[in-house]
């Protein structure tokens, strides 16, 4: 079976959809969203229990599943069978392998669609294409297992820029309208969760809309929204570029205490941001030594005059050669990342420590 980008799912679900699914991957928001549109193809009324098998951890046995995958559909062409709650990566070897057995026998039955939610504690998603940590192997092994028989799909938590896209047309559905300059600081103020996300946008939308307003600004969003924690990356790289140690630390000991800590905050994602932003301060840096004025260096690096300003500022204080050797400091990290069996982690510890000296 093949692995799907859920960003995929679209096209499959109009070409008609049949055989199994896992649904894997940190966003949950996006998982059941895509459930639903899964269920909606396969099941034209999604009230019809007739034609939807539930399985959860209390009802689920291997009998049963056979039997809700071999049923036939009641008074319809079509039925799904529906898996959530169960925990594969807790499961024996052998209670694996007899649940693998059961769905082998899904092309048997193409009236039957199976779709199967694991939450990451349940089964996280391991990137199998590079080295698996020992602590994520046995993930990998069932994931693989499982893959054999259904078609996985990967639900990643969003990059910040299609978080923004998405708050964007959110607002756009309510009927109110969403700068991305707005999005972005809703992102920084309520955080990345998606189902908090879409509750601050209806309570905005209608707040706007009650005003005789439509498009929302940084100042509706301090007024009605409650600041969260996040990771502020160039509040991060500056602390690096002054090479104040005690701060990058302390920022680091507040990510890795919040209670999402392995989803939100994983050693790969804070990597790339300090490489992304330590890439565009090495690039405005080599204008600036190059006699770039400020309104060139904004819109060659298509950045507002404000973030411009705050960019052009931090890199005129560092030295090109000490930025480009802290980019290639960056890479080296995220190459061992890949390819060391040390945890990712521990090498981003290494980077600080060495981008602070």
């Amino acid at each position: 079976m093949s692995v799907i980008q859920y960003n995929a799912l679209s096209a499959l679900i109009k070409k008609g959809i049949t055989g199994g699914f896992l649904l894997l991957g940190d966003e949950e928001y996006l998982k059941n969203y895509w459930k639903r549109q899964l269920t909606a193809a396969a099941v034209s009324d999604p009230s019809d229990m007739f034609n939807r098998w539930l399985l959860n951890a209390e009802s689920y046995t291997p009998q049963a599943l056979k039997d809700a995958i071999e049923a036939l559909p009641s008074f319809a062409d079509r039925k799904t069978v529906e898996i959530s709650g169960i925990s594969p990566v807790s499961m024996r070897e052998s209670e694996l392998d007899e649940l693998c057995a059961v769905l082998s026998i899904i092309p048997e039955h193409p009236e039957t669609t199976v779709i199967m939610h694991c939450t990451s504690d349940e089964l996280p998603y391991v990137d199998t294409s590079k080295y698996v940590q020992a602590s994520d192997r046995k993930a990998a092994g069932a994931q693989t297992k499982l893959a054999s028989v259904l078609n996985v799909v990967v639900f990643p938590h969003e990059t910040p820029a299609k978080l923004a896209q998405w708050i964007i047309r959110h607002f756009e559905a309510d009927g109110a309208e969403c700068p991305p300059e707005s999005a972005k600081f809703l992102i920084q103020t309520a955080g990345r969760d998606m189902y908090r996300l879409s509750g601050e946008i209806d309570k905005l939308s209608a707040y706007l809309l009650s005003s005789g307003r439509k498009t929302v600004t940084p100042e509706d969003i301090r007024a009605n929204v409650t600041e969260l924690f996040e990771f502020g990356d160039f509040d991060f790289s500056n602390a690096l570029l002054s090479r104040d140690c005690r701060k990058a630390f302390r920022i680091l000991r507040e990510m890795r205490a919040h209670p999402d800590a392995s989803k939100l905050y994983p050693p790969e994602f804070i990597l790339g941001s300090i490489s992304r932003i330590w890439s565009e301060l090495t690039a405005i840096r080599a204008m600036l030594d190059g006699g770039a004025a400020a309104p060139a260096v904004s819109a060659a690096l298509k950045m507002n005059s404000y973030r411009a300003g705050i960019y052009i500022s931090a890199a005129s204080k560092t030295p090109l050669a000490e930025l480009k050797a802290g980019l290639d400091a960056c890479r080296q990290c995220d190459r061992l990342m890949k390819t060391s069996p040390l945890d990712s982690s521990v090498l981003l510890d290494r980077l600080v420590i060495s981008l602070c000296s």
